[in-house]
């Protein structure tokens, strides 16, 4: 209950300091996408080189790109909302 009746959403610096966390945020997203990158690519090489595991590999592949895009979904609706 303190947290809904809290007002400080509406002090200017206090929001200001949110969209600074916001967009560093963000920024940290991006500069981690390569990493993201890099994994799939060596997922589909680990595919396209028939490894013997390659049924967890594409599950594991899937699972992590579905996360990341939720997380991206998330902070796109955040940063709007």
């Amino acid at each position: 209950m303190k947290t809904a009746t809290d007002e400080a959403y509406k002090d200017p610096s206090n929001l200001q300091g949110k969209v600074q966390k916001h967009q560093a945020f963000e920024a940290e997203l991006s500069a981690n996408q390569s990493r993201i990158d890099a994994l799939q690519k060596s997922g589909q090489e680990l595919l396209d080189g028939k490894h013997y595991a390659s049924t967890e590999v594409a599950d594991r592949m899937e699972e992590v790109g579905s996360q990341w895009k939720k997380l991206l979904e998330a902070t796109e609706l955040k940063g709007t909302g």
